[in-house]
């Protein structure tokens, strides 16, 4: 028995070790890169400080040694935290910024389910004719932001509305995502602020009073009755859209008509109610798409119902409107064909 356990020693005194730099070339991964995956606590090398994440630095990567063992586990995890099977699977819906000073996916894979979701809706408006990619995304105060290559200033009322509540409900999602892991999460404060689970709080340090009372930063004007402050009452934009608005209620299920009336709110006055069949939502669906590529960037248009039917109201008020009295006649004709069915 002595000799087979003298066998074994010797077997595990003869694997090959390497330390952090040496690992990292192997691995083709940066050693901080590296050391942020050790931080997460997720997969472990052959042989590191125990309570590392408790310890000095300087020690804990003088104690760091990698194995052949290691190799495939921390491939697999720096291609997990460089996107590159998103990257592939999002190439038609994907433009990675190239101007200087370019900007990539700055976000921790926690939330590449986020970002999946997210290009799913880029690709149902592409099939609606809006050419429009994801460009770059980062985190701030623990929260996703993300950027497309669409100018704001050439996107029509409906296009600008649309992607506000797609980013909105981004961002919001994400406050309740772990950045490391997309399990259920919250915002931690420590020594800053991250969107971990309970298994990754650790990645803070030690919380601050904040943690537990300030939940989602952009949102603290808003008071306990969902009134926000200092805003006007028609205010249409993060503040005012509930949760069920953004799809992330999943207590109730939303009808094609709910969806829609919030989908085209810019064109629907606060008291009009769709209906219909799902075929008939569907053509509706279309002929608003095609109202708003007709009117165009800086033209404001309202559905309202009346008693004998809807009524199209143009308004000329809006700071933004560049419709006046000669042009307001033809718009109405042009929206009245295609709302008829004439011209789609």
């Amino acid at each position: 028995m002595s000799a087979v356990k003298s066998t074994g020693v010797q077997k595990m005194t003869d694997k090959k070790l390497y330390t952090l730099a040496e690992f990292s070339e192997l691995v083709g991964g940066r050693s901080d890169l590296i050391c942020r995956i050790l931080d997460a606590g997720d997969i472990r090398p052959h042989n590191i400080e125990p309570d590392h994440i408790f310890k000095p630095f300087s020690v804990v990567i003088n104690s760091l040694r990698f194995s052949d063992d290691d190799i495939e586990p921390f491939k697999a995890e720096i291609r997990r935290r460089k996107f590159e099977d998103f990257k592939v699977a999002y190439a038609d819906v994907y433009a990675p910024d190239q101007v200087p000073g370019a900007r990539g996916l700055e976000v921790n894979p926690g939330w590449t389910g986020i970002l999946e979701n997210y290009c799913n809706q880029l690709r149902e408006w592409r099939a609606d004719g809006w050419s429009i990619k994801l460009r770059w995304a980062k985190e701030k105060f623990g929260s996703i932001r993300i950027f497309s290559n669409i100018d704001h200033r050439t996107m029509t009322p409906l296009q600008a509305f649309r992607l506000s509540r797609l980013d909105e409900w981004a961002r919001r999602r994400s406050l309740q995502t772990c950045q490391e892991c997309g399990r259920p999460g919250r915002l931690r404060w420590g020594s800053h602020a991250a969107t971990l689970c309970d298994r990754h709080k650790h990645l803070v340090g030690e919380l601050r009073a904040e943690d537990g009372v300030i939940l989602d930063p952009d949102r603290q004007k808003m008071d306990k009755e969902g009134r926000v402050h200092g805003w006007p009452e028609n205010f249409l934009g993060r503040y005012t859209w509930t949760d069920t608005d953004l799809g992330l209620d999943e207590g109730q299920t939303m009808d094609l008509a709910k969806s829609m009336e919030i989908e085209f709110r810019p064109f629907l006055s606060p008291d009009l109610r769709l209906d219909g069949t799902d075929l008939e939502l569907a053509d509706l669906r279309k002929k608003l798409l095609a109202v708003d590529q007709a009117i165009g960037r800086h033209h404001w248009v309202k559905f309202q119902l009346r008693q004998r039917g809807y009524e199209i109201a143009i308004d000329t008020t809006e700071p933004c409107s560049t419709v006046d009295e000669i042009r307001r006649d033809a718009i109405i004709a042009e929206i009245e064909m295609i709302m008829s069915g004439e011209h789609v």
